[in-house]
C-alpha cells in the first residue's frame, strides 16, 4: 500500500489547475508535514465535512472531531469551510481521481501547501513521513516546524474568554477579535520569546490547544524553551480569573491567570 501512495504521489504537478475529476466527496488523507501533523478529512455528499485530527508522534491519540459545512468554487478555485461563524478558504492547486494539492494562506506572508491521497479508511498515512522525529533544537524556527491555526471554535461561553489575562501583571495569554471577526488566541512577542498556537478546539466549557514557543535569538536556540511545544487547557474559574494548564509530557502545571 505504501508503494502503491507513494507512486501517486509523483504524479502531483503543483503548477496548474485542472479541470477534470472536480468531485472531492470521499476520503483524503493529507501527507504528513515535517511537524508530524497528518490529518484526514471526510467530504460528503451532503455538503458537510469532517476533519479527523492526527500526529504521526502520538498517531493513536484521538481528537475531538471538527465538522464544518463546505462549498466548491470552480470559477475561484477554492473550498470554504464554515462552523458557525468560522470560515476558511483553501486554494484548489490540482485534483484528480486519486490525489489532491491545497494551499492555505496562514496571513499576509505565509502559506501552506498541503498535499492529499484518496483513501478507504479514516487512517494517517504516517508510513509516508520522512521528516525527523525530534528535529535539532539548536535552528532557528522555521514555518513548517508549527503551523499557526489560532481561531477559536464557535461556542457559547466563548465571549467570557475575550480580554489579557496575567500572572503577576504580565499578560500569559490574549484571547482577541481578528480583523474577520473571529475569536482568537494571542500573546504579543517581546524581545526573546514569540508564541504560537493551532489545534483549538472546546472540551465541555473548556478550551484546549497547542502551544509552541521559540526565538528568533540564536543566543536562546540551545534554551529549553526554545520550540517548546505543550498541550494547554483554559477554564474560566469566574468572570475575572481562569485556570491556565500546561501539559508536557507527563507533567501538568496549573496557573491562576486574572483578567486585566
Amino acid at each position: 500500500m505504501k508503494k502503491l501512495l507513494s507512486a501517486s504521489l509523483i504524479l502531483f504537478s503543483l503548477n496548474s489547475y485542472s479541470n477534470e475529476n472536480q468531485d472531492i466527496e470521499g476520503i483524503w488523507a493529507m501527507i504528513p508535514l515535517k511537524n508530524r501533523i497528518a490529518n484526514v478529512v471526510q467530504y460528503n455528499a451532503d455538503g458537510t465535512s469532517s476533519l479527523y485530527s492526527f500526529n504521526c508522534a502520538k498517531p493513536d491519540k484521538k481528537e475531538p472531531v471538527e465538522t464544518s459545512a463546505y462549498s466548491v468554487d470552480k470559477k475561484n478555485k477554492t473550498i470554504t469551510l464554515t462552523s458557525g461563524t468560522y470560515h476558511t478558504s483553501l486554494k484548489i492547486i490540482k485534483i484528480t481521481k486519486r490525489t489532491m494539492a491545497l494551499e492555505q494562506k496562514i496571513n499576509d506572508d505565509f502559506s501552506v501547501s498541503l498535499l492529499y491521497a484518496k483513501v478507504s479508511d479514516i487512517a494517517p498515512l504516517c508510513g509516508l513521513y520522512t521528516g525527523e522525529v525530534n528535529p535539532p533544537p539548536k535552528t532557528a524556527y522555521q514555518p513548517a516546524d508549527f503551523i499557526p491555526s489560532p481561531v477559536i471554535p464557535p461556542h457559547p461561553q466563548l465571549s467570557r474568554f475575550e480580554g489579557k489575562w496575567m500572572y503577576n501583571n504580565v499578560v500569559q495569554i490574549e484571547v482577541a477579535k481578528d480583523n474577520t471577526g473571529n475569536y482568537i488566541l494571542k500573546l504579543d512577542s517581546n524581545p526573546d520569546w514569540n508564541h504560537l498556537y493551532n489545534q483549538v478546539h472546546w472540551v465541555g466549557d473548556e478550551l484546549h490547544f497547542k502551544s509552541y514557543a521559540y526565538s528568533d535569538k540564536e543566543s536562546l536556540f540551545s534554551h529549553p524553551y526554545h520550540k517548546s511545544l505543550s498541550d494547554t487547557i483554559l477554564r474560566l474559574t469566574s468572570g475575572t480569573t481562569m485556570t491556565h494548564s500546561h501539559i508536557t509530557g507527563k507533567e501538568r502545571y496549573d496557573t491562576e491567570l486574572i483578567k486585566q
